[in-house]
């Protein structure tokens, strides 16, 4: 963080000038307060279908869109594109749907974008990267939501009257591109020392497995004897543990399927846990489905309680880890739907230690090989259940517990420490570049 602001402290203009615009304050006197109307000019070209397709994005402005990548891609294309606008080179194109959210900017590419977008060109002496810096920047991106017209959720029509009425601060064209490429050159060593943070985080998060798998498999005294487990994806275990079939040593229960048209709209009924809710280490609520009262009578069986554990059976991994949680005081009442596994231990097996165990990296080798379903990978609870583990006595087990929940803290708080150093590399990036393009700042 230190190294990103050497070199940043920088001094005011000489004198400044009251804008008459509240979001900007003060601007230099020496700098122009123009119309967008008066900067810019709209181009509607067509006819040009073999050039590639471009998208323009909250996040990055205007790109080269990835035809192959189905994330990217949830807009139809049509098989003839001789309707789409061509968008050159420092040119400015807009969705105007989504203009409040900043998706806009300078290209950089020549392509063409959905004849739905607009697209100008610069009738005046501007440099486009200062104008990009500039235009994409939390100042001017409030302007366009006042500009803008809510049409439905997510997507508001921009008024193009209105847009050529947002002022825009010019200074003048040296200044300009000194701005540019001092942005430039601060925003990559900002951006760079954001990467470095998220890539000490993922070796954290790394490290915090590795801990976890060597503890579960391996228990945590250094100087017990091992054996060979005789399981391939666990390897060698303490020589007084025993390899157990989750089946044997666990209460594994799959959801009902419970009917869809039964289904409450009242959040005074039981909640019905279903796969969208589990996420690793965690239940989220976001998305709720309810069951009445008056008919939890005989699904008693499928009511969750306190510690419960809960796994996703459809897409059973994400990124960031394995879909299972332990079931909270605030999460009951609640049933367990169709497609995940509730799982409990007995009284020789932990259900905290079970859910290391679900946990860990050992877990994940075992069923990666023999996930089915092509578009929704899935596994079963009689897969879950025929799993071969090490089991330590019930005392082990808990100090394990103890040790690996301790350890997992120490990880948390320093993961924690980072994200909010990159939340400030943010925040200040941000306050950089609004400063740099409005003179509250000289570069």
């Amino acid at each position: 963080m230190e190294e990103v602001l050497e070199n940043t402290r920088v001094e005011k203009y000489e004198s400044y000038q009251d804008s008459g615009i509240n979001w900007f304050g003060k601007v230099p006197n020496h700098w122009n307060i123009e119309r967008l109307g008066s900067i810019l000019s709209p181009l509607s070209i067509k006819n040009h279908p073999k050039e590639q397709l471009l998208s323009i994005t909250r996040e990055k402005g205007v790109i080269v869109r990835d035809v192959e990548n189905e994330d990217e891609n949830h807009n139809f294309i049509p098989d003839d594109l001789s309707n789409y606008k061509l968008l050159d080179i420092g040119q400015f194109g807009m969705n105007k749907m989504k203009a409040w959210q900043g998706s806009y900017g300078v290209s950089k590419y020549r392509g063409i974008v959905s004849p739905a977008y607009y697209v100008f060109k610069f009738t005046k002496d501007i440099d486009s990267q200062f104008f990009n810096w500039a235009i994409r920047s939390k100042q001017y991106v409030s302007f366009f939501g006042q500009a803008s017209d809510g049409v439905r959720i997510g997507q508001w029509d921009l008024s193009r009257d209105r847009m050529k009425k947002i002022p825009f601060v010019i200074p003048p064209i040296i200044e300009q591109t000194r701005i540019a490429t001092f942005l430039d050159k601060k925003t990559a060593q900002i951006d760079q020392a954001i990467a470095q943070k998220e890539q000490l985080i993922e070796l954290l998060k790394e490290r915090r497995q590795i801990m976890i798998h060597k503890a579960v498999t391996q228990g945590i005294d250094p100087y017990v004897k091992m054996k060979d487990s005789g399981v391939e994806w666990i390897g060698k275990i303490p020589e007084h543990w025993k390899i157990k079939k989750l089946k044997y040593c666990t209460d594994i229960l799959p959801g009902y399927a419970f009917k869809s048209e039964k289904y409450s709209s009242n959040d005074s009924d039981h909640r019905l846990l279903r796969g969208v809710n589990v996420n690793p280490n965690s239940i989220s609520w976001s998305e709720t489905v309810y069951w009445p009262k008056e008919k939890v009578h005989g699904f008693e069986k499928y009511e969750l309680v306190v510690d419960d554990l809960v796994l996703g059976l459809d897409r059973p991994w994400v990124s960031n880890g394995i879909r299972v949680a332990t079931i909270r005081e605030h999460d009951i009442p609640s049933l367990l739907l169709q497609r995940v596994a509730r799982i409990r231990g007995s009284s020789s097996v932990s259900t905290r230690f079970i859910f290391m165990i679900l946990a860990s990296k050992s877990f994940l080798n075992y069923f990666e090989p023999m996930l089915t379903g092509i578009s929704v990978p899935h596994i079963s609870t009689d897969q879950v259940g025929n799993y071969g583990t090490g089991i330590p006595p019930i005392k082990e087990q808990l100090m394990i517990c103890d040790f690996v929940e301790e350890t997992s803290l120490h990880f948390e708080k320093l993961i924690s420490k980072e994200l909010r150093l990159i939340d400030s590399l943010i925040e200040y990036k941000s306050t950089l570049i609004n400063s740099a393009v409005t003179g509250k700042i000289k570069v």
